[in-house]
């Protein structure tokens, strides 16, 4: 039905995807969210990423910043937090009061930092090490994205197109953590209308510019190894399938970036063809 130029669709209609994207609120406990995506029949494989120490140490350290204390990574581990106070003149100034640094051991070791102080520290990183936060939930939905053949439509990330075949994962993915947090992420089917279909191939095309681009600079440079060469390979390979999948549904080809990703290819076999011949190992 068409009403004042809007177009209204039902989940039933049919429809080359749909348009996503997510607001991220809170942490996620990373054991909930583990369970809810096992119960959803989430791959392990598609799970995100263990927390680090390393991660968990720099996500309690940034609580104490706020807007008049820095906290600044240094060296081996450590950040140092940094009140703003007056000099003589009653200039600001950020002069560092205490040092917080994550041993080998995945210990805190403190300097000149008070009991109370210690506490909260360790108390944040035992917390952090328990869940997930924005940073590493932006980065799994974006695997997420990926793993369903998804196209980014805006450049700096969040919005994406993921067709049909993909949005029943995608739709399990963000259930789960849905489940767990107060993070909400929302679904637009797409219909497949000549101005959605260009907006679609030209996010196909941007991504695939910025994969062959990439892999031309690295062929350049000429100091690919046998292993990452055939990592490219893949890439290539990867991005084939997702033309011919897009293609499928869209019933529009990339003719020009199918010849550029051949050209690609072939460029890929000669530099394995050399460096086999220069005595490397081909992988």
């Amino acid at each position: 039905m068409t009403q004042l130029g809007t177009v209204v669709i039902t989940e039933d209609s049919e429809h080359a995807g749909a348009c996503v994207w997510w607001e991220l609120a809170g942490e996620a406990p990373a054991l909930a969210l583990r369970e809810a995506l096992v119960d959803l029949g989430v791959s392990e494989t598609l799970w995100p990423r263990a927390i680090t120490a390393e991660s968990a140490f720099r996500r309690a350290m940034l609580v104490f910043q706020n807007a008049s204390t820095l906290v600044r990574p240094m060296a081996h581990g450590a950040y140092a937090v940094l009140p703003r106070e007056r000099d003589s003149s009653d200039r600001p100034r950020f002069v560092t009061a205490w040092t917080a640094r994550l041993n080998e051991a995945s210990d805190l070791e403190f300097t000149d930092a008070d009991p109370t102080t210690c506490d909260d520290v360790w108390w944040e990183y035992s917390q952090a090490l328990q869940s997930y936060g924005h940073q590493d939930l932006s980065a799994w939905l974006a695997q997420c994205a990926a793993h369903c053949s998804a196209v980014r439509l805006r450049s700096s990330g969040g919005f994406y197109f993921v067709p049909r075949p993909g949005l029943q994962l995608w739709r399990a993915c963000v259930s789960a953590l849905e489940a767990v947090s107060e993070s909400r992420s929302f679904t637009i089917p797409a219909l497949a209308t000549r101005d959605a279909v260009a907006a679609v191939l030209h996010a196909l095309r941007e991504e695939a510019g910025e994969v062959l681009g990439a892999i031309d600079e690295e062929l350049t440079g000429g100091t690919l190894q046998a292993r990452a060469l055939k990592s490219r390979a893949d890439k290539c390979r990867a991005l084939e399938a997702k033309l011919t999948e897009y293609a499928s549904l869209l019933g529009n080809a990339l003719p020009d970036v199918q010849t550029k990703l051949e050209s690609m290819g072939a460029r890929i076999g000669a530099a394995e063809l050399a460096l086999s011949t220069a005595g490397g190992v081909s992988l």
